[in-house]
């Protein structure tokens, strides 16, 4: 299969631009940050989006905090983030520890929590460690925020 040589990248400056920007053009559009998983799917012709949504430059994503006794970490947090965080190696030990073995210390640097849930692979490095935790996933849209326990499937009709 041929290489594309074309792709629109959108980088919006909020979270509230990017969400906006999903309501309006969702069909065909992958999101994208540190693009460890997308970048090999575009090159090897798996995936053929319209469009990619850029959010590394999302700030507000990228945080590791304890509140009220819950660790929430931002879909933009790095393994690197996770391995080198008090939080992390205090309360979510495992979750520390498995993320210092995923890949060479170049893909803790660049891949992202957020990334390796929202790539849904059956390998998900991540998984195993968030289900023993009893993990809660947020996810947003323009209008509402849902949280879903990590062990229940996510219904996109709902």
């Amino acid at each position: 299969m041929a290489a594309r040589s074309e792709l629109d990248v959108i980088t919006p400056r909020t979270l509230d631009e990017a969400l906006d920007f999903l309501r309006r053009e969702e069909k065909g559009t992958k999101i994208i940050a540190g693009g460890s998983d997308l970048i090999v799917q575009l090159r090897d012709g798996i995936i053929q989006p319209s469009k990619l949504l850029n959010i590394l430059a999302l700030k507000d994503l990228r945080f590791i905090k304890n509140s009220t006794g819950t660790i929430r970490i931002g879909a933009l947090t790095t393994y690197t983030d996770i391995v080198h965080d008090e939080i992390t190696r205090k309360h979510g030990w495992v979750l520390a520890q498995a993320a210092k073995q995923i890949g060479a210390v170049q893909l803790q640097n660049t891949a992202t929590i957020g990334g390796n849930l929202g790539n849904a692979s059956p390998a998900g490095d991540s998984l195993p460690p968030l289900y023993a935790l009893d993990a809660t996933v947020v996810i947003q849209n323009k209008f509402s925020k849902r949280e879903i326990p990590i062990e229940q499937p996510y219904d996109q009709t709902n």
